[in-house]
């Protein structure tokens, strides 16, 4: 999904339409939760149900109005950052080739820029040739959205307090990542997601220096992730990721149309209610999703 979810001569973003395991070293082992869908999620009808909860859904996607957040680094790796077992503590950069990076980004809406491209303001560099098993994306951990969608007639978007709702102010929705676990312990990584288009994906929750905080020992005064400053998505590639001498552009297309945010339903029992109605009642960020493509090979 993303997943997702970055076009170059390198200076193009294209946009079309972006956890158990414990680990290594003993002093300080981090934690991983695996990815699981809660209830399901498939595009939002704007007939009948909204919601396909006679299917068991629990949510539906819909296409964002809004979708913001800050891009900091991308490369390309010719083995997992985080090691096959997704535990270490840090981004391996001996395994890695940045071709993006901004030191002070501004916020990018994403969503805006749906079937056209933006130029970026940081340094861009065409990585060594050479072959790479793994791309991955360094975002903000402060995600803005907003969505809606009519059903049968009646709209429904965001409203105050993450809600969705029919009437009154739409509220953007802020979503900031802080753990993937509940406070108490810090669980750093999500990982074997999927992108739309089947590839796996894992995300990272780092400081500025891509170093994971343990999962005890380095809790903020919120009980959780101290580490906290950015969220790191790698995605594995169905085929590797060929660089040439050919090579004169890289792209992340990011997928929102019909993905970049969710309605849910609070009253299905996978959400703790006594019984699906489908209808929404909760507004939530969706999945990052976007593929890799180079071109020019």
């Amino acid at each position: 999904m993303l997943f997702f979810l970055m076009q170059h001569l390198f200076k193009i973003l294209t946009l079309v339409g972006l956890l158990i395991s414990f680990s290594t070293p003993a002093a300080a082992q981090v934690s991983n939760v695996n990815a699981t869908v809660t209830g399901g999620e498939k595009p939002c009808s704007a007939t009948g149900n909204m919601i396909d909860t006679p299917n068991g859904y629990a949510n539906c996607t819909a296409t964002a109005t809004k979708w913001e957040t800050k891009i900091y680094e991308m490369g390309v790796c010719k083995a997992h950052p985080f090691g096959s077992a997704k535990t270490r503590v840090s981004l391996d950069a001996s395994k890695c080739e940045a071709f993006y990076t901004e030191t002070n980004p501004s916020n990018l809406d994403i969503a805006q820029l749906i079937g056209t491209s933006a130029n970026l303001s940081g340094t861009m560099t065409l990585p060594p040739e050479g072959k790479y098993s793994h791309v991955y994306i360094v975002f903000d951990v402060v995600f803005t959205s907003a969505g809606e969608f009519t059903n049968n007639g009646t709209k429904y978007y965001n409203i105050a307090g993450g809600d969705a709702g029919t009437s009154g102010a739409a509220v953007d929705k802020v979503t900031t990542y802080f753990n993937f676990g509940a406070p108490g312990s810090c669980v750093s990584g999500f990982i074997g997601d999927q992108t739309s288009g089947g590839e796996e994906m894992d995300v990272f929750l780092t400081d500025a220096l891509y170093v994971r905080s343990p999962a005890v020992g380095d809790l903020n005064g919120s009980n959780n992730c101290a580490k906290n400053t950015r969220l790191i998505v790698v995605v594995e590639g169905a085929t590797p990721v060929v660089i040439t001498p050919k090579t004169n552009g890289m792209k992340f297309n990011f997928k929102l149309t019909d993905g970049g945010v969710s309605f849910q339903d609070n009253d299905c029992p996978v959400h703790g209610g006594g019984g699906c109605d489908g209808v929404p009642d909760d507004f939530e960020l969706g999945s990052i999703d976007a593929e890799f493509v180079v071109s020019g090979n």
